[in-house]
């Protein structure tokens, strides 16, 4: 008599050896401050550039001239921090570029801001 032998069941889900991790901190992070908002809610710069995600207002800031600015930062307004605040909901990101009315600040304030989520 012939006796067989079963092979063991495979186990359903992933394969073994395979890493069922959730995504860290900073990635999680990092897919945040890249995801899109959806398109009605696009920033545009007074040149027509249109702004998506938080990566984009950093690129932008860098690149804009004073008066393209100034056009949306003045002692009266801040077009960046009411698009930070109310679109990408970055309340502490908002609340620094408010305190700050020149280019090169609102650069810095929003790289460093990147860097901490980052991290």
């Amino acid at each position: 008599m012939i006796m067989e032998t079963s092979k063991p069941k495979r186990k359903r889900g992933r394969p073994k050896g395979s890493k069922n991790k959730k995504p860290s901190k900073s990635k999680t992070s990092l897919r945040r401050l890249i995801r899109n908002v959806p398109k009605e809610h696009a920033f545009f710069t007074s040149d027509g550039t249109r702004l998506l995600n938080l990566l984009d207002l950093a690129d932008k800031l860098e690149a804009l001239s004073e008066e393209q600015f100034t056009h949306h930062v003045d002692q009266h307004k801040d077009d960046f921090h009411v698009w930070v605040r109310d679109i990408m909901n970055e309340m502490e990101l908002a609340k620094e570029l408010l305190e700050s009315k020149n280019k090169d600040d609102h650069t810095r304030i929003v790289l460093k801001h990147i860097v901490r989520k980052i991290r």
